[in-house]
Parts: C-alpha cells; structure tokens; sequence
C-alpha cells in the first residue's frame, strides 16, 4: 500500500494500520502492522516490524524489529510521550520504552 493523503509525501505503509495517522509527514516508511501508527508529522522515519515506532512522533528514527521503539502513552493521558529524535534500535523489544522526559 502506497500510503498517501493531502499533505503527506512519499510515505510509504505496508501493513494493517501502518503510518495510520499520518497527517503531514513525509518520507516515512512503516513495514508491519501498526509500524508507525500514531506518526503524525514526524518525518525520515523508518520501522520494520510490528508496532515498531508505534507511538514515535519526530524524525530520523530507525526501529527494526518487532516492538522496537514502541513507545508509551504519557501517564494519564492519551497523548504519546515525546520519543525524541536520531534514535536507532535493532531487535526485538530493543529500545521498546522510549520516552524522553
């Protein structure tokens, strides 16, 4: 699936939910179901595996694996923590609960 929609370019999603609420970021890449799920603006993001970067939101991460930089929701809220920006995990669950504080 070529995962395009007003705003957004050269993403591309492969995989139930992958890069589901993209709205303008671009240069994306989520292979696997809910890669990149909650990406919204966040840009030159690559993740391969599912959940990988699932609520990651910034740019330049590499998640390779399954559940590799997931992520969490901030406590008592349904918003993501920020997972910051450069990061790169290899392997299953590596860097698996990343928030920056």
């Amino acid at each position: 699936m070529l995962h395009k929609r007003a705003g957004s370019t050269y993403n591309t999603a492969v995989g139930a939910a992958a890069l589901e609420q993209d709205s303008s970021g671009f240069q994306n890449t989520g292979v696997g179901v809910s890669a990149f799920r909650f990406n919204k603006t966040g840009y030159y993001n690559t993740g391969v595996g599912i959940n990988a970067g699932y609520y990651a939101k910034k740019e330049g991460n590499t998640f390779i694996g399954a559940y590799s930089g997931m992520g969490e929701r901030s406590p008592g809220s349904n918003v993501a923590a920020d997972t910051g920006t450069l990061n790169s995990a290899l392997g299953l669950y590596s860097l698996y609960r990343i928030a920056r504080k």
